[in-house]
């Protein structure tokens, strides 16, 4: 029974949090309580010299400014569901020493309206900001090293209005901004190769702009599910941060 009990417990946790790999080693979701660091609110765990931010002590925190080092070694990841229902969490700022922010990391922060992605980041783990639903404001850095957009990452970001997708980026995928019900304009540059399946769904106001010329052989068939309009090319141009026609 106490077996059953167990399996079934993971199940629920797994459900929850996702028992996938996404972007951080899979020693950090196996490191024990004398591992853990604190600094300040945050929980720490060192892997291969380098620490991930694992969780947070106070999930009603509202303001983090994530260091860039701790204890002499550079913190280079926000680990899977570091953040995750954080409802309280209103300002985030991450340094540029993370590379990789893993799945569900910010999932559920409800009360975050703005983030900037920073030009160290090279991937956004599976639904890493989804459920962000006061979200209004997502930058990145500019010369931007960002290459994979997770699948679900910034589903049901209801308040968000324009994202530039930042030249360099390889990936979308599948319903990575799903339910993104205020979204008016996407920006694509010619370096997405694969966009996933109803990565745009429910995003029923959205104008889509892309510098390529026609569809790419790697977007998935049904990427824009709803036929929303689709500029290409040299039809459109950024002014003042935001996609316009030409």
């Amino acid at each position: 029974m106490k077996k059953l009990k167990f399996v079934m417990l993971a199940l629920i946790t797994c459900s929850l949090f996702g028992c996938a790999d996404n972007n951080v080693s899979s020693k950090s979701e196996n490191f024990s309580v004398e591992e853990i660091q604190t600094y300040d609110d945050l929980n720490l765990t060192l892997i291969n010299g380098e620490y991930v931010i694992v969780g947070v002590n106070n999930r009603d925190i509202k303001e983090v400014e994530i260091p860039s080092s701790y204890d002499g070694k550079p913190i280079v990841s926000i680990g899977k569901s570091a953040f995750f229902v954080c409802s309280s969490l209103t300002s985030i700022i991450i340094p540029n020493s993370v590379k990789t922010i893993g799945a569900n990391a910010f999932s559920g922060c409800s009360a975050l309206e703005s983030i900037t992605i920073p030009n160290s980041v090279t991937s956004i783990g599976n639904w890493a900001f989804s459920n962000c639903s006061n979200l209004k404001n997502l930058n990145f850095e500019s010369k931007s090293t960002l290459e994979n957009i997770g699948e679900w990452s910034f589903s049901n970001c209801s308040s968000l209005t324009s994202v530039i997708i930042p030249d360099g980026v390889k990936s979308i995928d599948e319903f990575a901004f799903y339910s993104c019900s205020s979204l008016t304009s996407i920006a694509i540059p010619n370096s997405v190769a694969n966009i996933g399946y109803k990565a745009f769904h429910d995003c029923n106001m959205l104008n889509i702009y892309c510098e390529a010329t026609s569809k790419p052989d790697g977007w998935d068939n049904k990427w824009n599910f709803l036929n929303r309009p689709v500029y290409w090319g040299n039809e459109w141009h950024v002014e003042n941060g935001l996609p316009t026609l030409n």
